[in-house]
């Protein structure tokens, strides 16, 4: 009971309990490296490898949540604490995965979290990362004097603004403040001061929709694009299906339409 973790297996079960006024020598506790974690690649694979029977030999629920945060994994759960139970377990500490060992990891590491921000949260929370994509100056995630420079970026979108930034509440602030904010649906302001941008606002919502929803509600389209708005201009191109798109997803339809814009039942 002194080594084991799992005190319940049958074997220490039917051991005999000393008496209580037994003196026993004290138990140096050691736990040898099992052949399989010393393999290539354990560390990222070893959840999928980890049946309670085998863990719990030498390992407690403290051992796992030195590395996993959120979300605990079930396995975990059935794991008993240090806590309740006399041996020690083996006392892990948390190490980086085989990826953060790249001298490029910090440059590259963006691309680990697009592709499985679950497996960053296991060790990471949001706050870690904020800690430099929203830092302070000297320590912010974009280079100085970037505000100068960032329409191009935000258009383009190289990174995913809204990853850090509620871009509706985040540049919509900025923006009126600098006097750059439009005042209603012709209101010029955000789009370089252009008179005629209404009339030629269609290309670019077509190539970065996700630009104008930072400050547009859906809404203020239908006031002209509905078929119950001003103008009733059609938001579509000449090549458009219709049929396709409405068994794609006829809710987007209905944004605009007051039925079913094929006939039939709405």
């Amino acid at each position: 009971m002194s080594c084991h973790v799992d005190t319940e297996r049958p074997e220490i079960e039917a051991m005999p309990r000393a008496p209580a006024d037994m003196a026993l020598p004290a138990a140096t506790v050691e736990y040898p490296l099992p052949a399989s974690h010393a393999d290539e690649g354990w560390l990222e694979a070893h959840g999928e490898q980890a049946p309670v029977r085998s863990c719990n030999t030498c390992h407690t629920s403290d051992d796992c949540r030195s590395c996993h945060m959120e979300v605990v994994p079930e396995l975990v759960e059935q794991l008993p604490a240090r806590s309740a139970v006399r041996a020690p377990g083996v006392e892990i500490t948390p190490r980086a995965p085989e990826t953060h060992g790249s001298v490029f990891f910090l440059q590259s590491h963006g691309v680990y979290a697009a592709a499985d921000a679950q497996r960053c949260a296991t060790c990471h929370t949001d706050s870690y990362c904020v800690d430099c994509h929203d830092g302070p100056p000297g320590g912010s995630y974009h280079p100085p004097a970037f505000v100068s420079t960032h329409a191009a970026d935000a258009f383009g979108r190289p990174q995913e603004c809204s990853t850090c930034h509620n871009t509706a509440a985040f540049c919509r602030a900025c923006h009126e403040e600098s006097g750059l904010g439009g005042v209603g649906r012709l209101g010029a302001g955000y789009h370089d001061a252009e008179p005629l941008w209404l009339l030629r606002h269609g290309q670019a919502a077509r190539q970065s929709l996700e630009s104008c929803a930072s400050c547009h509600e859906q809404s203020q389209c239908v006031q002209c694009h509905g078929v119950l708005g001003a103008f009733k201009v059609s938001p579509h191109g000449r090549e458009f299906d219709a049929r396709r798109a409405f068994d794609l997803n006829p809710r987007a339809c209905a944004a605009c339409h007051v039925g079913n814009p094929l006939g039939g039942t709405p």
